[in-house]
């Protein structure tokens, strides 16, 4: 009977940590003490920095925005904002187009009965 062997470790893109092997089948406890001896010495290993590590030894990202990714989400806001004012005005229309028209046409300034020539 072949028994395999199980290797723990942590990888990031600068490099691998410290890899530990277990035999047989690994339990919280075995895991836990694998972090407790690891985790640190990869860290360093690594080139990590300690403040983004979370309690369970896993990197949290850390949020940031560039000033252009601002800039930008600035601008899609104010465009979105834009698209709504459009669309409120749109529906305004539909719903009553006959009040954005003006009361008065041209046959109001005419008298019945009048017209006006001019001799150029």
């Amino acid at each position: 009977m072949e028994k395999a062997v199980m290797f723990c470790g942590c990888f990031a893109a600068s490099g691998t940590g410290c890899l530990e092997s277990v035999q047989g089948t690994m339990k919280s406890q075995d895991y836990q003490e694998i972090l407790e001896r690891n985790v640190l010495p990869s860290v360093r290993k690594i080139g990590l920095s300690c403040s983004t590590l979370s309690a369970s030894g896993a990197t949290q990202p850390i949020p940031f925005l560039t000033l252009e990714q601002k800039a930008a989400f600035v601008f899609v806001l104010l465009l979105f904002i834009f698209l709504g004012l459009l669309i409120v005005r749109c529906f305004r229309i539909l719903l009553d187009p006959y009040s954005s028209m003006p009361s008065s046409t041209w046959t109001d300034y005419m008298e019945k009965d009048t017209f006006d020539y001019r001799i150029a």
